[in-house]
C-alpha cells in the first residue's frame, strides 16, 4: 500500500480528530483571509483619505521647507516658504507633458487663527480649487454645503471647530494670519459647511478648507504663487513619476534644494505610525492564532503517534523506513489542511465580496477610524500569501512530531504488546 492510501486511509478513519484538526485549520484560513483583507482595505482607505484631504500622492513644494510631518507647518509666521510664479508655471509645463499621472492641482497650505468674539482656535487653513473632486470625497459634511467656485470669501470647518466657536452655516468667522512680508490680517469668512475629514478625525487632524483666491488674502500671495503642487498619480505609479519629475526638475535647473518632490509614504509622518501601530495590533492576533494552530497540530501528531505506537511498530518490522513513516503523517496534515483550507477559503472569498458590495455599518468610535460603512475589499494576490502561511504553518508543525513519533523500535512495541 503506497504513502498517500495510508495517509487517506488514517485520515477517515481517525475522522474525529481529523475534524478536530480541520476545524481549526478552516478557521485558521477564513480568519487570516478576513483579517488580511480588512488589513489591506483599512491601509488603503486611510492612505486615499490622506492623499484626497492634504497630499495627494505626490507634493511638490520649495526645497527650504523644513517641516517633517506633512500635517504641521514649523517654524514662525512671516517665514513661509513657497513656489514662485516663474518655478509653479515650469512644474506645470512637466506636469502636463507627462502620461504617468491623473491629474494635478495647486494649493496654498498656512497657518491661521480662527476668531470669533473672544474665542480663538489655532487651525492649518488650506486653500484650493472649489470644483476639485478629490476633497469633497475626504471631507463629509454634517452641515451646508462644499465650496462655491464662484465665491472666494468661503470657508470649510470641522464642527468641533464651529462647535467651539459658536458658529453655524452662513455665520462669518474671522481668520488672522501673518502673510509672507510677516504683516498680520484679519481676513473675514463665511461658513459654507461644517464636517470632518472621514477616518483621519481621531488623528485629530481638522483642516479648514477655502478657495485659492482666500488663501491668497491671508498670506498676500500674487497669482501664481503656491505653497504646493498636489498631484494625484496612476495607480502604483507614484514612486516612479516622483523620481521622473525630480529628473525632469533638474534639468531646468531645479534640484532638491529648490523643489522637494514627496511621495505620500514618504510624509505620512506620525499618521503612518499610527496606522502602523494598528496594522500591527491585527498581525499580532493572527500570529496568535496562528500559534495556537501549530499547537494543536503538534498535539495532534503526537496523540496519534501513542495510539498508533503499535502500528508503526509493525510497519516498522515490515520494512517501513523513519523516513516513510514520517511520510505518511505528513501526508495526512496535507489532506487534512487541503480539505479545510479550500473550504475556509471559499467560504472567507463568498463572505468578503458580499461585505464588499453591502458594507458594513459603522458607529463611534470605529467609524472615526473606518468610516461610517466599512466596505472591505478582496484582492486575489493575498490567496499566495494566506496558502503559503497555512501550509507553511501546517507542515513546519507537524515535521518535529512526526519524526518523534515515527521513531519506535519495532522491539519495543513487541515487549509492550506481550
Amino acid at each position: 500500500m503506497n504513502i498517500f492510501k495510508l495517509s487517506r486511509k488514517n485520515v477517515f478513519e481517525s475522522w474525529r480528530r481529523s475534524m478536530s484538526l480541520g476545524t481549526f485549520i478552516f478557521l485558521a484560513t477564513f480568519l487570516l483571509l478576513f483579517f488580511t483583507s480588512f488589513i489591506s482595505t483599512m491601509q488603503n482607505d486611510l492612505n486615499q483619505a490622506i492623499s484626497n484631504s492634504l497630499s495627494g500622492d505626490i507634493q511638490l513644494r520649495q526645497g527650504g521647507t523644513t517641516e517633517g510631518d506633512m500635517l504641521s507647518l514649523k517654524g514662525k509666521w512671516g517665514q513661509m516658504a513657497y513656489l514662485e510664479q516663474k518655478t509653479v508655471a515650469t512644474i506645470e509645463t512637466l506636469l502636463n507633458e507627462n502620461d504617468n499621472m491623473e491629474s494635478y492641482t495647486k494649493r496654498i497650505r498656512n497657518d491661521a487663527m480662527l476668531s470669533k468674539g473672544s474665542t480663538k482656535q489655532h487651525s492649518m487653513v488650506i486653500g484650493l480649487d472649489p470644483s476639485l473632486e478629490a476633497y469633497k470625497k475626504a471631507f463629509i459634511l454634517t452641515e451646508g454645503s462644499y465650496l462655491n467656485p464662484n465665491r472666494t470669501d468661503e470657508v470649510l470647518l470641522p464642527k468641533n471647530y464651529a462647535d467651539k466657536l459658536g458658529v453655524k452655516v452662513g455665520d462669518s468667522v474671522d481668520l488672522i494670519a501673518a502673510t509672507k512680508d510677516n504683516k498680520e490680517v484679519t481676513v473675514s469668512f463665511i461658513v459654507a459647511g461644517t464636517g470632518q475629514v472621514d477616518r483621519l478625525a481621531s488623528f485629530s487632524f481638522y483642516p479648514v478648507y477655502t478657495s485659492l483666491q482666500g488663501s491668497q488674502a491671508l498670506t498676500g500671495f500674487r497669482a501664481g504663487e503656491m505653497t504646493d503642487i498636489i498631484v494625484y498619480a496612476d495607480k502604483g505609479k507614484s514612486d516612479k513619476l516622483s523620481n521622473e519629475l525630480q529628473a525632469a526638475l533638474s534639468t531646468k535647473g531645479l534640484d532638491s534644494n529648490a523643489v522637494k518632490v514627496s511621495t505620500l509614504s514618504e510624509m505620512g509622518g506620525f499618521l503612518n505610525s499610527i496606522i502602523s501601530i494598528y496594522v500591527g495590533i491585527l498581525y499580532a492576533f493572527i500570529g496568535i492564532l496562528l500559534v495556537i494552530m501549530a499547537i494543536l497540530i503538534i498535539n495532534l501528531i503526537f496523540m496519534m503517534g501513542l495510539e498508533r505506537r503499535s502500528e508503526i511498530g509493525t510497519l516498522r518490522a515490515i520494512g517501513y523506513s523513519r523516513n516513510r513513516i514520517v511520510m505518511i503523517f505528513l501526508g495526512e496534515i496535507f489532506i487534512i489542511t487541503t480539505i479545510f483550507f479550500v473550504i475556509g477559503l471559499i467560504i472567507g472569498i463568498a463572505l468578503i465580496l458580499l461585505l464588499s458590495q453591502l458594507g458594513i455599518p459603522l458607529g463611534a468610535p470605529l467609524d472615526l477610524v473606518l468610516g461610517k460603512v466599512f466596505n472591505i475589499q478582496f484582492d486575489w494576490s493575498q490567496v499566495l500569501m494566506v496558502f503559503m502561511i497555512i501550509y507553511g504553518f501546517a507542515l513546519v508543525s507537524s515535521l518535529y512530531p512526526s519524526i518523534k513519533s515515527a521513531s519506535v523500535k519495532p522491539a519495543e512495541t513487541l515487549r509492550e504488546g506481550s
